[in-house]
């Protein structure tokens, strides 16, 4: 699927905005490739672009926030989110969470952002390596460069397993994300266009270079489905 913004959206569009269209996958197994991303990179009315992968993984020497007494797999592991650059197309850029110290995951910061009740649980700190480890068993440390809270952690369901609590949510670069996970591909990828008012030719631009065979198992046809994003400090 695609969004794009509309002519109406357009015209609002201010100097600080970034315009972007947006990939996303509706099968795990389809998706976008580092390969892909390099191509569209390269395309003439793309300024840059943010790839976003998720999975989950197990905490190795902390323990995760919970009030579930559940012996499921789905309390004993976190949510992992990988970005270019955090502080846009995330949480973050919509204001649902704030950076409350640190740093975003960008081009130049690597690692990771936890939540600050989790820090706090395990008395941990910016400059903390936690090890995380995948449902095969490989392990990667990682060093906390940046703590968020969002507000809404204690409005939670008590009993809510450890993997959709939002203590639990913690944030990684791509390529940290990559060496985890040894996968290639993402899950989302915002194209962001170096001139709003050019969204309609980097559409173009995308129709021609991505294959037959990726628009196949993005399954639904193209839409006009609309959309404006601006970019915003948390």
């Amino acid at each position: 699927m695609i969004l794009r913004a509309t002519a109406d959206s357009k015209t609002a569009i201010g100097e600080k905005t970034k315009a972007k269209v947006v990939m996303e996958i509706l099968k795990e197994d389809d998706r976008i490739t580092p390969d892909d991303v390099e191509g569209i990179k390269d395309l003439e009315e793309v300024s840059t672009v943010n790839c976003l992968a998720k999975n989950d993984v197990f905490p190795v020497n902390f323990q995760l926030v919970t009030g579930s007494d559940s012996t499921e797999a789905s309390n004993q592991k976190a949510s992992l989110l990988s970005y270019d650059n955090l502080e846009n197309d995330s949480g973050f850029s919509e204001g649902v969470y704030r950076l409350v110290s640190g740093s975003y995951i960008a081009e130049d910061i690597k690692g990771i952002v936890i939540n600050s009740y989790l820090a706090d649980a395990n008395q941990l700190k910016l400059g903390d390596l936690i090890e995380l480890e995948n449902t095969n068993g490989k392990r990667v440390p990682l060093e906390i460069v940046g703590i968020f809270l969002s507000g809404n952690e204690s409005k939670q369901p008590e009993g809510m397993d450890s993997v959709n609590r939002i203590e639990n949510q913690i944030f990684i670069d791509n390529i940290s994300y990559s060496d985890l996970f040894e996968t290639d591909g993402y899950a989302k990828v915002a194209v962001y266009c170096k001139n709003p008012e050019q969204l309609n030719v980097l559409e173009e631009e995308l129709n021609k270079y991505l294959s037959d065979t990726l628009y196949q198992q993005m399954a639904l046809p193209l839409e006009q489905i609309t959309r404006a994003a601006t970019s915003s400090s948390a």
